[in-house]
């Protein structure tokens, strides 16, 4: 059980190691204003995506109808011999060849689920004020945390040096850098890969 925690080499107790590891967990927790701020960016993003996402299904539905109409009007124009069979040929195989990529795009489109915007939100909600909860909690809770943040951690010396899952780690880089509290504090609306390193 213990190699779960943390790999190392020495014999530290369990409830010691567990108490070791609330540096790790402090080094993804977040202010409340922070983390609420960071989500505040996060679901404009989201809207951004959900506009952008209907903006192109809609252009591509709208090109594809214009596509279909092209084809019938092209064989219209073959039966009433307006055309040669060889432009029919050359301008049929062209709006096919169209049309087949735009349904792979569309169908592409359709099956994007937003589900990465999603986890990033629930993984700020998670480590808002987490130390204070982390702190609070019994040693197997503690464990469970640990093991919803960690992919890996080992001791230097007492030291832990953990290994993030994603996207704590992201998390964890702006906390140590302080990164995110400066650009709060000087713009309240960052560039937007600020917000994205979340989601990416």
């Amino acid at each position: 059980m213990r190699r779960i925690l943390c790999q190392r080499d020495n014999h530290l107790p369990e409830k010691r190691l567990i108490d070791q590891l609330s540096q790790v967990v402090q080094g993804v927790d977040l202010p409340e204003d922070i983390a609420e701020w960071l989500k505040e960016l996060v679901q404009a993003r989201q809207e951004a995506s959900v506009r952008d996402h209907e903006g192109q299904m809609a252009a591509l539905s709208r090109r594809q109808a214009e596509l279909r109409h092209f084809l019938s009007q092209l064989y219209d124009d073959k039966l009433a011999r307006r055309i040669t069979a060889e432009f029919w040929q050359e301008k049929h195989n062209s709006y096919q060849t169209e049309g087949a990529a735009i349904a792979s795009r569309l169908a592409s489109l359709k099956n994007q689920d937003g589900g990465s915007l999603d986890f990033a939100l629930r993984a700020l909600e998670f480590t808002k004020d987490l130390h204070s909860e982390y702190v609070a909690k019994s040693p197997p809770e503690k464990r469970e945390l640990l093991k919803t943040l960690l992919l890996n951690c080992r001791l230097d010396g007492v030291t832990p040096v953990p290994t993030y899952r994603n996207p704590f780690d992201r998390i964890a880089e702006g906390v140590k850098t302080k990164e995110w509290g400066e650009r709060r504090d000087s713009n309240p609306r960052p560039a937007e890969p600020q917000s994205a390193a979340l989601t990416n």
